[in-house]
């Protein structure tokens, strides 16, 4: 968790300990004295992969092959547009994009928001054919279909691409 102020920073941070009979388990290295909800989903009877790639920056369109170790049946996508973070930054515009298939349908949503400015100056855009966009600049800087399920993974097709590696986080659901 981070703040949300003017100068960010990690208020909690935790990492996975174990599953347990009851829940689970987690070690906290960061946590402010702050009140938090936390949110959790435990699913059963399928498999289940998280992980993260770079979005591809070759031109359009270009095939992308994302690794998941078993062939989904329906993957998430999630990313705050820009490359993959290593400290805690500040960013003159917020971006974030969502996007879903389970390989018949895909949709996908971004929004953004400057900071700073006199005026609200917030864009969003709505997909009902796209399994992921990207809009840091408006009307858009890239979007993929769903290309296909495999053995290991999936594979997004670009059909409009930006030299940006965005990082993007994948929740990949499978059958057992």
């Amino acid at each position: 968790m981070y703040t949300d102020t003017v100068a960010p920073g990690v208020t909690k941070q935790a990492t996975f300990v174990s599953m347990n009979s009851d829940g689970f388990t987690l070690n906290f290295t960061t946590a402010s004295t702050n009140a938090s909800q936390i949110y959790s989903l435990a699913l059963a009877g399928l498999k289940a992969g998280v992980g993260t790639f770079n979005k591809t920056t070759a031109a359009a369109p270009a095939l992308q092959s994302v690794t998941t170790g078993f062939t989904p049946g329906a993957v998430f996508l999630a990313s705050f547009q820009i490359p993959g973070q290593t400290a805690t930054i500040s960013e003159p515009i917020c971006s974030i994009g969502l996007g879903a298939t389970d390989g018949a349908h895909e949709a996908s949503s971004t929004l953004g928001s400057n900071d700073a400015v006199t005026t609200s100056n917030v864009v969003g855009q709505d997909k009902t054919n796209k399994a992921f966009i990207k809009m840091n600049t408006p009307p858009l800087d890239a979007e993929a279909d769903f290309a296909s399920f495999n053995a290991s993974g999936f594979s997004l097709n670009w059909t409009t691409g930006d030299s940006v590696a965005s990082q993007i986080c994948f929740l990949a659901l499978g059958a057992p």
